[in-house]
């Protein structure tokens, strides 16, 4: 029963901060602050601001199941079970009070009919969620529909609540003005932060959808300018015997491709133009923590992963397993494994926590990271490892520099995140970025780590991530990838 409404649930709410099991009618608790904005959970008068609130599936669950009790008891090993009471006529005046149905409670006005020995009359329900401070005061205006169930959708579980008027589809009109307010800021300084964050928030109120003409035009430009089916890894067919491979940052510097490196490389590209239907490129921004997307990104049909990330179980929950690509910074080899020197297994117990992944490197970014790049082939090969070690091409990461340079991102380096995300455009046809966040707090406005595992923040002027991030943020407006960076309610 709704602690509100005192009536049975229809749409089970709370807010994740809400420690509690019980729920509360979300319907009725957005009335009751559309009048008066308190936004106190009514269970344990904690905050339960509006853009923490969750539908609770169990709850819908329960409902669905106990159709005909308003009562369940939890076992202590988490199961439940219907408490079915005596059911007791109630009278009034000595008539029978008539059935009020749940489903009814918000789809029509109640009224009740109490008989007297000469006449019948009807009275009002009284709205207990209106505030008044006197009885002459003004009519109060008329609710906003709350629109709680799609209209394609039956049943309650999978439903969802709707605070603003209209359908939120995503071409409806709300989400096409939703999704212009986006993209009217043509540069990141034209906003304040916290501003970006509010129309952030709002657009979380439409379906995301990808829209394929926008899509198939975005991806085109990015066949043109970078071609990753054929130039993402240095392959035998791009680099034969013999090249003079230029490094991407030593433009001075040159590496002649000899039988033994010619060997390393694959015959071709081993994934082909939007081989995928759906990806998961995967960053480690502290936006993810407490983001319960684990499943969601294991359904993925392939997974990229960025720079040895940990997907232990401590992070399973959030983060997910399934790793197909997984980059790994020479950086990272250098100062944790000391350059694969001396002792190996350690680096290489790491990589088996990616099971079959294929591993990434920018050998070719600069001088000092191709022998270490190469080792990374030597250790696997020594511990008989089937997982396959590919290289960036150089030319294939100054092409993307320079395409998002020509997009207002200005940085000594695009991070690797973008480069996932730019090659996954082209080899999959959908794409979904998850932990990609580059601000101190979430867009509600509370803090979060810079990682997900811990709160080392990076070198400064190195990468322009809140560029890169407000890329992402117009991309997803326009329907060509989507950004996730809130709770996820997947599978």
């Amino acid at each position: 029963m709704c602690p509100l409404g005192k009536m049975r649930l229809t749409i089970p709410c709370r807010a994740v901060t809400c420690t509690h099991l019980q729920c509360f009618d979300a319907a009725l608790y957005l009335q009751m602050n559309e009048k008066k904005p308190t936004w106190i959970c009514p269970v344990c008068d904690k905050k339960a601001a509006y853009e923490s609130l969750i539908l609770d599936g169990l709850f819908m669950e329960i409902l669905n199941d106990c159709s005909d009790v308003d009562e369940i008891k939890f076992q202590e090993d988490g199961t439940w079970c219907p408490m079915r009471p005596k059911k007791e006529a109630m009278k009034v005046s000595s008539q029978p009070c008539t059935k009020i149905e749940s489903s009814s409670v918000l789809s029509k006005p109640c009224s009740v009919t109490v008989a007297n020995e000469t006449s019948k009359k009807k009275v009002d329900v009284i709205d207990l969620t209106i505030e008044s401070s006197s009885d002459e005061e003004e009519d109060p205006p008329a609710k906003r529909k709350c629109i709680f169930m799609s209209e394609t959708q039956s049943s309650p579980t999978k439903g969802y609540f709707e605070f603003y008027e209209g359908p939120f589809e995503y071409n409806s009109t709300r989400c096409l003005e939703l999704r212009h307010e986006i993209l009217e800021v043509k540069v990141l300084s034209m906003v304040k932060q916290s501003e970006l964050f509010d129309r952030w928030k709002s657009l979380q109120m439409c379906r995301w959808a990808m829209n394929i003409s926008e899509a198939n035009q975005f991806k085109s430009t990015l066949s043109r300018c970078c071609n990753a089916p054929s130039f993402l890894f240095t392959t035998q067919k791009n680099t034969p015997l013999g090249t003079k491979l230029k490094y991407e940052v030593d433009t001075s510097g040159i590496y002649h491709i000899n039988q033994e490196i010619f060997r390393m490389f694959p015959k071709d590209m081993p994934y082909y133009r939007s081989q995928f239907k759906k990806c998961a490129v995967v960053g480690n921004g502290g936006i993810l923590k407490n983001s319960r997307c684990g499943r969601e990104i294991n359904s993925a049909d392939f997974v990229f992963r960025c720079n040895l990330p940990p997907i232990s179980e401590k992070y399973t929950m959030d983060v997910g397993v399934k790793t197909d690509v997984v980059t790994v910074n020479p950086s990272i080899i250098t100062e944790r494994f000391h350059k694969l020197e001396k002792w190996r297994r350690p680096f290489y117990r790491v990589l088996q926590v990616y099971e079959n992944a294929s591993v990434l490197l920018p050998a070719f970014y600069n001088t000092r990271n191709t022998d270490v790049s190469i080792r990374v082939k030597y250790v696997l090969d020594d511990f008989e490892s089937t997982q396959a070690v590919y290289y960036f091409h150089p030319q294939y990461l100054v092409n993307v520099s320079r395409y998002w340079l020509s997009l207002g991102v200005r940085a000594k380096r695009i991070s690797t995140g973008l480069i996932l995300a730019t090659a996954a455009l082209e080899l999959c046809e959908e794409v979904h970025l998850f932990g990609f966040w580059a601000f101190p707090m979430n867009p509600s406005g509370l803090y979060i780590t810079h990682h997900y595992y811990d709160n080392v923040k990076p070198r400064p002027g190195f990468h322009a991530m809140p560029s890169e991030i407000f890329n992402f943020l117009h991309l997803h407006s326009r329907g060509i990838l989507r950004v996730h960076t809130g709770t996820c309610t997947c599978c």
